[in-house]
């Protein structure tokens, strides 16, 4: 019968400025991120993806393999379809598309399955077996650009593409005449107010959360992310948002004004208990939970593990990995 400890998964975050990636073998976890690529070609993105998994075998100390892969997980900034076509990839537009179930196996070397999942989707489900909250939580993943899921009890509820709806491309301008502008998501858009290479072209010091405070600029990014929070909380009624990816370290210094931002006036359709925190994983969340998704369907599909459904199990695989690390 196999176990988790028999189980060896690989999750892939093909991000917009690198690509980082996990590997999961029972309770042992492996990380490595990639170097810092813009608007790569399939070739490159290949190339970087095989000698990425070249390292991260040679990291597990285990002598590992390709052929001892059992579950391949990737967790893409874009929707696929129900035929697995990439369907958006505003920030690699070479992998639009692509049919990723078909191209990912190949350039890493192994004969599996990949199972896809938005970005955000990976990080929630990372964050939520690492830190499981009852009730309707919202997870935005905020890099490059900014993403959006909403995990009920841990199941995430899906509206479109699989996804809950494109948070990213909420126009949060609130009328003002000078909304910033980016082509993928169009004027007034969240990720126009909040995405890293938004902010870094306005001289945001990012490196420098605490600088980032006395900016014009952020100031703005701040307006724009209270109003659409208020958004969310009119529309999904959550009882949590947790902020997520690189650029949630940039806005925590501004949660206390943040929450105050948002609480100013908000509508009696919002929940009357609502929490807005950065969450607890790290970088690495969406190739983590990529991995770990793939990694319970196997143990789903192999064993019935005592008739737990894959959230469980997956909270049951983390809870195992945090033992480890204590």
């Amino acid at each position: 019968m196999i176990e988790l400890k028999d189980v060896i998964s690989i999750g892939v975050d093909i991000g917009g400025s690198a690509t980082k990636m996990s590997l999961l073998h029972g309770e042992e976890e492996v990380v490595l991120r990639g170097e810092f690529r813009s608007r790569p070609g399939l070739a490159q993105l290949g190339d970087e993806l095989s000698e990425m998994l070249d390292v991260l075998l040679g990291m597990s100390g285990g002598g590992l393999n390709r052929e001892d892969i059992n579950a391949v997980g990737v967790s893409l900034a874009g929707p696929v379809n129900a035929d697995g076509v990439l369907e958006h990839a505003s920030n690699i537009p070479a992998m639009k598309g692509l049919m990723i179930g078909d191209w990912l196996p190949g350039v890493l070397g192994v004969d599996l399955e990949a199972l896809a999942l938005t970005d955000a989707l990976s990080a929630a489900l990372c964050e939520h077996q690492r830190n499981p909250v009852a009730g309707r939580a919202i997870y935005l993943s905020m890099g490059t650009g900014v993403g959006g899921a909403v995990l009920d009890d841990g199941i995430p509820l899906v509206i479109t593409r699989g996804t809950p709806g494109h948070f990213g491309h909420l126009d949060v301008s609130g009328g003002e005449d000078d909304a910033p502008m980016i082509v993928g998501s169009g004027r007034g858009s969240l990720e126009a107010y909040v995405g890293a290479n938004m902010l870094r072209q306005a001289g945001v010091p990012l490196e420098d959360p605490e600088a980032c405070l006395e900016h014009d600029r952020m100031q703005m990014a701040l307006g724009g992310l209270s109003r659409g929070i208020r958004i969310l909380l009119a529309i999904y009624r959550p009882n949590y948002i947790y902020l997520m990816g690189g650029m949630s370290m940039v806005f925590e210094p501004t949660l206390p004004l943040l929450r105050t931002m948002i609480a100013d006036g908000l509508t009696p359709a919002a929940p009357e208990q609502w929490v807005v925190e950065r969450a607890e994983s790290g970088p690495f969340a969406a190739s983590i939970g990529a991995a770990s998704v793939a990694q319970a369907k196997v143990l789903r599909n192999c064993m019935k593990h005592d008739g737990m459904s894959e959230t469980e199990i997956r909270i049951q695989q983390a809870s195992k990995r945090k033992a480890v690390d204590a």
